[in-house]
């Protein structure tokens, strides 16, 4: 079971360099220009990390709770603290969970795997594994190992214990030694004196090395002849008696100034893995950094422990996937002929170029997921490597008998690079050249009894953000915001004796907000958060925002000024707008070649509106371009620095929260990860210069720096697989975070009296987007999007939705939301940490939950 010695001398090369590359780019940070790719992305991940070691100290010590339930069948205990005990099996490294609170043991693999009437083959295999990976082939094509029949089942594995755990390296692929394993090049008398000598005794074996090697006087070395695999298999077993190893053929090699020899066949890997407990929860790290190869075929995806926890045909419970809000998938509920659920965290990585787009899904914008079996419960959540991770989950039925859940993770991403020529044109596969080399931490906490839910679940994850200082708790207000979204000046194209130009058609100009503001007060909303769009460089689609000149269209610099002084005067909270990772337009201190990420093909990555009818991307609807993440430092110190002297405290985020990429230029490449990390180091900045942030989307790196979210994941999307939505994201931030989804007059629903009591149920606030005036001539595409926001439409409706909503969500706003629950069809209650109860009935008919009346279309607010 021992890893070879140049597998253990590699590990120790490999942590060598990469700590002193650690080093290097810590040193480089406070040096380099600050557009230099390699000490941006050091600086916003030492930064980080650094937050991270200081939450870690700060988590409190645990009593000691001894272990008093039976070992189980195989497995012996590896480690052990007041609330968990870790028990593996040596021989095939799988392994249990004890929570003692509850006494439930959480299995790596399922124990009656053997006897699954489904699963056969590969399957089977699969579900003795703890994880499985997948590399790439030089046509693209992926083929995967498991842990198990690739590592485990040949010996090819070593454990060595850890603190709190155990550590255990898989040389995955099984280990065939070939021509590889025998010197190219020896010198004269090394090969006499290494070798030959040895083997006085032995004339045979004396005979075969030499007629194996040819002598060359003048160079005084033996070179290696081509070898039939008969002849291999003899010479290697004659090395093998001098006790010529690894070690001697990198000795050779550097001497002859050859470099090592790949191996033929299918390629190696070695996966370091621990598993240890950290207090209440259980975690398991892959160093991704230390993995080594044999051979250059990369490796493509991890998926770890899938069959954690799995849950068999004849439980029942469900499966809780982070899609949008939130979402169940019922425990067997028979729809294996819908596709499993595969989601990226983040969204899709726009690096990754694409022709189409097939469907509109809502983002995964937390990185969690869990799963429900009787009265316990467990949750997933994905500490390190979210960036470049997908949540996979599949009922039992299909494959095998099992429902499970797990993450998978990207290490290299792969393209389609299409070569056109004169009379032909080839599709070549390419993959992403350096592969991620970070951390890949995924954390799993326990429930029992009545936690053992979805609202369980989401007070686990909400306590962790909290315990790690990634959320702040909101203060107690007279009254819930009402969101306003007002858009300024948008972009438009027109023309003059026949010649196009481009202009700034004001929709909503500075003394008009304060019209609509007023019209808002004279219905009695006065607790407004307004977002005001399209008030610099050009519009809604503004340019690079390095600069900022206000538009004169919209009345100007020293009119935004005093615009922002009377709203201080109002008690609105002023948000302008502006998009940092979209830039819509060359030029103006942008250059696309320049600053925009590239596609593997070295193109330059550019956005276009997907026609709807056809879900094809439309090649003359330009949207924009996705800066590189390592250029946004620089524009974010030139954005503060010009916005600062206007005097606002706080700022709308269109994009920080809401989108994520990869970099594949190979003049300043960075993978998703690093991209994540360049994206929250601005946050911090950002939120220590304007301490009050909007933002849109809501993506878990977010969440320490905006106290108000817009366009928030207000349902799932629906897929077939899927049970019913549930709100777990506002379950995780309510009291934390004011929350709103889609503005209400543009949702898909806009049924007034649905969208309010989806906002009493979710203790979601109420949000409009509207303009002024809209020109009829106005018809972009970006205009399109404003269908029904002309604000003296809407206002009366909008007042009167805002005075119910915050009714009934005053008293809660700064409340955690303590369990949410469906309680027949139609009917859901949310109750509150105080005790505070709201039932909603969607149902055009009354209903009586527990004994009491709740009117159709309407709710009722008790409990305490």
């Amino acid at each position: 079971m021992r890893m070879s010695m140049l597998w253990r001398r590699f590990v120790i090369i490999t942590a060598g360099v990469s700590a002193l590359a650690l080093v290097a780019a810590v040193v480089l940070s406070s040096l380099s220009a600050p557009d230099d790719p390699a000490a941006v992305i050091a600086e916003a991940e030492t930064r980080l990390e650094a937050s991270r070691t200081a939450a870690a100290a700060s988590a409190p010590a645990l009593p000691w709770i001894q272990d008093q339930g039976a070992v189980p069948d195989g497995m012996e205990k590896a480690a052990e603290n007041g609330r968990l005990t870790l028990f593996m099996d040596r021989q095939t490294t799988s392994f249990a969970v004890r929570h003692k609170e509850s006494g439930r043991l959480w299995y790596s693999n399922p124990t009656s795997r053997e006897s699954d009437p489904i699963a056969s083959g590969v399957h089977k295999d699969r579900l003795a594994s703890l994880f499985f990976l997948s590399y790439l082939l030089d046509t693209g094509q992926e083929q995967e190992y498991d842990s198990y029949a690739d590592s485990v089942a040949l010996g090819q594995f070593e454990t060595e214990p850890i603190e709190n755990g155990v550590k255990v390296t898989y040389t995955v692929g099984q280990v065939v030694r070939g021509i590889e394993s025998i010197p190219r090049v020896m010198t004269g008398s090394r090969f006499e004196e290494r070798i030959i000598s040895r083997l006085s005794d032995e004339q045979r074996a004396v005979s075969e090395m030499k007629k194996r090697f040819k002598y060359e006087a003048d160079r005084d070395v033996y070179t290696r002849r081509e070898l039939p695999s008969l002849a291999v298999s003899a010479v290697i077993d004659i090395l093998d008696q001098v006790g010529y190893g690894e070690e001697d053929l990198a000795y050779d090699d550097e001497e002859n100034g050859l470099e090592p020899e790949a191996g033929s066949g299918r390629p190696r890997f070695s996966i370091p893995v621990e598993f240890r407990l950290d207090g209440e929860q259980f975690v398991v790290r892959i160093d991704a950094g230390a993995i080594e190869k044999t051979g250059t075929m990369p490796l493509h995806t991890i998926t770890l422990l899938e069959f954690f926890g799995a849950a068999d045909s004849l439980q029942s419970g469900y499966m809780l996937v982070p899609d949008g809000s939130g979402a169940l998938i019922r425990l067997n509920n028979g729809r294996t002929v819908e596709p499993p659920y595969l989601a990226p965290v983040y969204g899709e990585d726009g690096a990754i170029a694409r022709d189409e787009k097939l469907a509109e899904h809502e983002t995964v914008r937390l990185p969690v997921f869990g799963m429900k079996a009787g009265d316990a419960a467990w949750l997933g959540i994905i500490e390190q490597g979210d960036a470049i991770a997908s949540i996979k989950a599949d009922i039992a039925g299909r494959l095998n008998g099992y429902n499970y859940i797990a993450p998978s993770f990207t290490l290299a991403s792969r393209d389609k690079v299409i070569i056109a020529g004169n009379s032909a044109t080839s599709t070549n596969p390419v993959h992403q050249k350096t592969p991620y080399g970070g951390d890949i931490v995924v954390r799993y906490g326990f429930l029992a009894d009545d936690k053992a839910d979805y609202s369980g679940m989401a007070a686990l994850y909400r306590d962790y953000l909290a315990e790690h200082n990634r959320l702040r708790r909101l203060e107690p207000v007279a009254d819930t915001p009402f969101v306003l979204e007002l858009v300024g000046g948008m972009e438009t194209r027109k023309s003059m004796l026949g010649v196009p130009y481009d202009a700034v058609t004001p929709l909503t100009t500075l003394d008009q907000a304060l019209e609509v503001l007023a019209a808002l007060r004279k219905e009695q909303v006065a607790a407004v958060k307004l977002r005001y769009m399209g008030w610099f460089n050009g519009g809604t689609q503004h340019r690079y925002p390095s600069r900022v000149a206000v538009g004169e269209e919209i009345g100007g610099r020293a009119t935004f000024t005093e615009f922002a002084q009377k709203l201080r005067g109002q008690g609105v909270r002023f948000y302008p707008d502006a998009a940092f990772l979209n830039v819509y337009t060359d030029g103006h201190g942008f250059r696309a070649g320049r600053d925009a990420i590239k596609y593997m093909s070295q193109k330059t990555a550019s956005v276009y509106r997907v026609d709807r009818p056809s879900f094809i991307l439309d090649g003359e609807s330009f949207s924009h371009y996705p800066l590189s993440p390592v250029r946004l430092p620089a524009v974010i110190r030139s954005f503060t620095k010009a916005v600062k002297p206007l005097g606002i405290g706080g700022l709308s985020l269109r994009d920080l929260g809401d989108t994520l990429y990869s970099d594949f230029d190979q003049k300043k490449p960075a993978d998703r990860q690093q991209s994540a990390a360049i994206v929250e180091s601005q946050l911090i900045e950002l939120s220590a210069d304007f301490p009050d942030l909007m933002a849109s989307g809501g993506n878990a790196y977010l969440l320490p720096y905006a106290q108000t979210i817009v366009n928030a994941p207000a349902a799932s999307s629906g897929f077939n697989l899927e049970n019913e939505s549930v709100p777990f994201y506002q379950i995780v931030l309510h009291g934390y975070a004011d929350l709103a989804g889609l503005p209400f007059n543009q949702a898909d629903d806009q049924s007034a009296r649905k969208n309010i009591l989806k906002a009493i149920e979710t203790g979601s606030n109420v949000y409009y987007r509207w303009v002024y005036s809209m020109p009829s001539e106005l018809k972009s595409p970006a205009a399109r999007e404003l269908y029904a926001a002309g604000y003296g439409d809407w206002v009366e409706e909008a007042a009167a939705a805002y005075k119910e909503v915050n009714e009934a969500l005053k008293p809660v706003r700064h409340l955690r939301i303590s369990r949410h629950e469906k309680l027949s069809e139609g009917v859901y209650r949310t109750t509150y940490e105080d005790g505070t109860a709201i039932t909603v009935n969607y149902n055009d008919k009354p209903v009586s939950p527990g004994g009491y009346a709740v009117g159709a279309l309407s709710y009722r607010i008790g409990g305490k």
